[in-house]
């Protein structure tokens, strides 16, 4: 089962609470220099802060890699739920394909 959850639903949170989930975050799929930017980075709030640093070069056709990690999890281990994020290109990937994903968005205050 797929989990597309929009950004502050706790998707992090939630695949922490439920160790059994894969949390199939975007970025090293996203930019090519992550692991370099992430490691010079000297802060405990690291994760947020280099999502915004504007050195990190995006990498072309990502969008493609990112489905096919998502195709192999589901053909390689098809009773774990994974979660990613909604990313629009994504989403019509999925449905193109017939593949079933729930769409999860943030509570309404």
């Amino acid at each position: 089962m797929i989990y597309a959850a929009y950004a502050g639903t706790g998707k992090s949170y939630f695949c922490q609470e439920h160790p059994e989930t894969i949390d199939l975050i975007c970025m090293p799929f996203k930019y090519t220099n992550l692991p370099e930017i992430y490691g010079s980075m000297e802060s405990d709030r690291k994760g947020e802060q280099v999502k915004a640093n504007q050195e990190l070069i995006l990498r072309s056709h990502w969008v493609l890699y990112y489905y096919w990690a998502i195709k192999y999890l589901l053909y390689d281990c098809p009773e774990i739920p994974i979660v990613i994020p909604t990313i629009d290109l994504i989403l019509n990937f999925l449905e193109a394909d017939q593949i079933p994903y729930t769409l999860i968005y943030p509570e309404k205050i």
